[in-house]
């Protein structure tokens, strides 16, 4: 789905549509704060963008918006879903725990997870310029 495509979805279209927070599939939260599906199945920190990678590898119609959890309101980014695929009657998965479970089992998968950015080099302990020098 094109970027295009997201931005033309008729508001009645988009209230029929299912929610997916990234807290949802978060291993670091507990129930209560807002984590569904269980812990074993579940991934460390996932991010908006990863979330919507795993979303057009599974051929999900999507919408991202900049929304909050209202369970963890620091983490924003909400994306609303729709089971079937447009033109299509067959669902994606049976019900929305089975989705959170395979968005949560791609993700490590991604390559942002499997080769992650390499550490900047230490400095070494010296002093950066960019402080006043005194007059002699």
């Amino acid at each position: 789905m094109s970027r295009n495509q997201q931005m033309t979805i008729d508001a009645e279209v988009l209230k029929t549509m299912h929610c997916f927070y990234p807290s949802y599939i978060d291993a670091t939260l507990t129930r209560p704060q807002g984590r569904r599906i269980p812990k074993e199945n579940a991934v460390e920190n996932p991010h908006m963008v990863e979330c919507i990678e795993v979303f057009k590898s599974l051929g999900v119609p999507f919408v991202p918006e900049n929304k909050t959890y209202s369970r963890d309101i620091l983490r924003v980014g909400r994306i609303k879903y729709s089971m079937c695929p447009l033109g299509s009657d067959q669902k994606i998965a049976a019900n929305k725990r089975v989705l959170l479970n395979m968005i949560a089992a791609a993700i490590p998968k991604l390559k942002s997870r499997t080769n992650p950015p390499a550490p900047a080099p230490a400095t070494g302990g010296k002093k950066q310029g960019g402080g006043k020098k005194k007059k002699k």
